[in-house]
């Protein structure tokens, strides 16, 4: 827990925990209440001025027919009222962390070979921000690659560059390069041909971008150098090739 939250308990009955919790200087209420025996539910809830912004219930069948059942009842109020305040600013917590963190995170665990967490991380990102073009890449790539939902990942990718046109008015081809990168992963496990076109377009943007050339040289599809006599990275191949990229793509 942060320097900057804090949980003060201002009500504690039977029939009710009550407590504010303070997140990074903002105040939230949270109220765990019996709802009777007829419902046989504890439910809590998260304020925040006066909207119910989190909230969690349980069910207290299985006490009706204890002897000990107020004293039961009672402990299981309090657990779940602590259980509350420990998800919810965890889940405050989370939403600090900067999108980056996510895709970078996400990214070391796919190298170290932990797909699954790295599927994990990147979804969770996700649900912190929703719209957020650069984890919805490489979101789609992994769920082409870690789920094998391959149409479901190449759309997403897809989807991602369709929302960097709307959030990113202007130098957007700064950006293609990494969603046409993870676009043509995706590809990759469906069509070599439809990965070499993903791979290309990134480089319309980016032609000397080390990443889309290494997966164009894995593929064997990397152009000839302009100039075949002289190493491709001469200075007046790569000039050329930076000049006539949009032309032979």
């Amino acid at each position: 827990m942060s320097t900057e939250s804090e949980i003060k308990i201002i009500s504690k009955t039977p029939d009710e925990f009550s407590s504010v919790i303070t997140i990074h200087n903002r105040p939230y209420t949270v109220l765990t209440e019996n709802l009777g025996q007829k419902a046989c539910t504890v439910v809590s809830m998260v304020y925040s001025n006066g909207e119910i912004v989190f909230s969690r219930k349980i069910d207290y069948t299985h006490l009706k027919n204890v002897r000990s059942s107020k004293s039961e009842l009672c402990g299981l109020m309090e657990e779940q009222h602590r259980a509350t305040i420990h998800s919810f600013m965890e889940s405050r917590q989370e939403e600090q962390r900067p999108r980056t963190e996510f895709f970078y995170v996400a990214q070391s665990f796919m190298k170290s070979g932990n797909k699954v967490i790295a599927f994990d991380t990147i979804e969770k990102g996700l649900e912190v921000y929703p719209k957020d073009p650069f984890l919805m890449s490489y979101y789609g790539y992994l769920v082409a690659d870690v789920k094998q939902n391959i149409d479901e990942g190449i759309h997403i990718c897809k989807e991602a560059i369709s929302q960097l046109n709307r959030v990113v008015p202007f130098g957007r081809e700064y950006f293609y390069p990494m969603l046409y990168l993870y676009l043509g992963r995706a590809c990759l496990k469906k069509s070599r041909f439809e990965a070499i076109e993903s791979f290309q377009a990134g480089l319309q943007n980016d032609p000397e971008n080390r990443e889309l050339r290494r997966e164009l040289d894995k593929l064997g599809a990397r152009r000839r150098p302009f100039i075949p006599f002289l190493h491709r990275e001469n200075p007046i191949n790569k000039y050329f090739g930076m000049a006539l990229s949009r032309v032979w793509t």
